[in-house]
Order: structure tokens, then C-alpha cells, then sequence
């Protein structure tokens, strides 16, 4: 299936590998797997960070989050506490 083209995305060029990255996203990275391994039933990838790219004009992207079993939760609510840092 051509993900792309079903979803209405856009493809634009990565730097490091031929795979394309996705022009609407706020972030795209590009990975070299490290290592395949299965574990606890489930798959378990280890990537090795090459490059990142981020799209400057997205201040505050919504971002979706795996919980597992199905579920996914959507980042929304912004809440600003005082710093305690120093």
C-alpha cells in the first residue's frame, strides 16, 4: 500500500537514507537499527540516531504517545508550573 498517496502526505528528501521522509510531520528521524531482538512477546528494536530534522514553523506539535494494548493517548494540554530551578 502506498501510505503516502492513502494518506495525503508528502514526501521530501532525507539526508541520510533513500526513504522518504514526511513533509507534514513536526519531526523526522532517521535510524540505523542496531539490533532486532524479541523480547517479552513483543518486538524490540535498538536504533542508532543519525540524523533528526524538525519543522521550525510547529511550536507546539500534538504529539500521540504508544500505551500499549491498543491504546494511544494524544499530548494537549499545556500546563506551566513555577520553575524551580536555579
Amino acid at each position: 500500500m502506498d501510505e503516502f498517496a492513502k494518506f495525503g502526505l508528502t514526501q521530501a528528501p532525507a539526508g541520510w537514507f533513500a526513504a522518504p521522509l514526511v513533509q507534514e510531520r513536526h519531526a523526522n528521524l532517521e535510524c540505523h537499527v542496531v539490533c532486532t531482538r524479541v523480547r517479552n512477546c513483543d518486538n524490540f528494536f535498538v536504533l542508532e540516531l543519525v540524523k533528526a530534522w524538525i519543522a521550525p514553523v510547529c511550536k507546539v506539535p500534538r504529539t500521540m504517545h504508544r500505551r500499549g494494548h491498543g491504546v494511544f493517548m494524544v499530548a494537549c494540554d499545556t500546563i506551566k508550573l513555577a520553575s524551580r530551578m536555579k
